[in-house]
């Protein structure tokens, strides 16, 4: 399968480009291991944080899948809102897309605070690159899409699943709110109805 490195990485070999997926401190799961990196091929390289273990995954609900590129302005109200949900069983499935700034570092500070953060590091692909990769390392039932610019009210998963599992749904579709910084922006770029299901689908 390959071997670790002298920083506690380990590499993976045997293929075109060598795969680097970082230990979770506790426990190597090399069927898991192997499992994600086969997912993972369109990924030139990558660093996985403490992907869940195989037992607790069975109790995910929901998968939030956080693409993540320089936006060390708004993470941190992404992440505080995604940990505060009403619904506890999710996983939240951060995929840093080569960012520049500040961004890994506060990733690590929330992964530090709650173990339900998962971290995905590659070069820069683009946003639908992130959420493949993000698709493919999730384990709960259903996957929620969530911008690092964009935050979710406490109960939003909740409701979302509880709808979702009641009516046996593959997609569901919601309502957002747009949020400006100043007034200027909410006259110039004013984006009120354009997150407002029309029904018309």
């Amino acid at each position: 399968l390959g071997y670790f490195d002298e920083d506690g990485y380990l590499v993976l070999t045997g293929r075109s480009k060598d795969m680097i997926v970082l230990k979770n401190g506790k426990k190597v799961f090399p069927e898991e291991l192997e499992t994600v990196v086969n997912r993972l091929e369109l990924v030139e390289e990558c660093m996985v944080f403490g992907m869940p273990d195989e037992n607790d995954s069975n109790d995910i609900k929901v998968s939030v899948v956080v693409p993540v590129y320089n936006v060390e302005k708004y993470l941190r109200d992404c992440l505080e809102s995604v940990i505060n949900q009403d619904l506890k069983e999710i996983e939240i499935v951060c995929v840093n897309d080569g960012s520049e700034d500040n961004s890994q570092k506060i990733l690590e500070e929330y992964r530090e605070k709650d173990s339900r953060i998962h971290i995905i590091v590659q070069e820069n692909q683009g946003q639908s690159c992130s959420r493949n990769v993000g698709i493919c390392c999730a384990k709960g039932e259903y996957i929620c899409f969530l911008d690092s610019d964009d935050m979710l009210v406490s109960n939003a998963l909740k409701e979302m699943y509880e709808h979702a599992d009641r009516k046996q749904l593959d997609i569901l579709h919601y309502d957002a709110e747009c949020v400006y910084e100043n007034d200027k922006l909410r006259i110039n770029e004013c984006k009120d109805e354009y997150y407002i299901k029309k029904k018309n689908y």
